[in-house]
């Protein structure tokens, strides 16, 4: 076997380890306010970054937005996570090539409150905790070693993230905060 096999092999082993404990570490973490994560994997020059922070430290509440403030909080929040910038920083200039955000998953609340209403069931308002999630492909021609995260800058309600990566040089994971930004890989 080759050694860029053997390499291949170790990653895709790596990759798919790694997925499966943030998907099971996901699904029995619960929600916290004041914590995000941040997931990063590197690919030959290619690097996928996923951000998962509570609606609550994004904009302040955690339901699609009512009122007109609430609705340009939103916009505001969708321009501001269009570029990695906002939640990280490699030390040399890497090119965003996708980037994908989920806000506000859809639920059946509304339906289910009209039913209620139609049927005459007194109904209780109640709001489900949710993320925001962004997604971002970069490329970056030069090495990467390592990132310093910009989120605590954009919301400033965060206390921690926990920042989990895949990398040329391992994988790791570290809690950083607002005062110990910095990842070496």
């Amino acid at each position: 076997m080759s050694n860029v096999t053997r390499y291949v092999a170790k990653y895709l082993l790596a990759l798919g380890l790694c997925c499966c404990v943030a998907v099971s570490s996901a699904h029995a973490q619960a929600h916290i306010h004041g914590v995000g994560s941040v997931m990063l994997v590197q690919q030959g020059n290619t690097w996928q970054v996923e951000v998962m922070v509570p609606l609550a430290d994004a904009l302040g509440f955690e339901h699609a937005p009512e009122t007109p403030e609430q609705k340009a909080h939103a916009q505001a929040l969708r321009e501001t996570l269009a570029t990695y910038r906002a939640v990280l920083e490699f030390a040399h200039t890497c090119q965003q090539v996708s980037q994908s955000l989920t806000l506000f998953e859809p639920t059946h609340e509304h339906d289910e409150h009209e039913t209620a209403h139609k049927h005459g069931h007194d109904h209780q308002h109640e709001h489900k905790h949710q993320d925001v999630t962004a997604r971002f492909v970069l490329e970056c021609e030069r090495p990467v070693e390592g990132v310093t995260l910009t989120i605590f800058d954009t919301m400033d309600s965060l206390s921690s993230v926990q920042v989990q990566w895949i990398s040329a040089q391992g994988q790791g994971a570290k809690q950083v905060s607002q005062n110990n930004r910095n990842v070496v890989f």
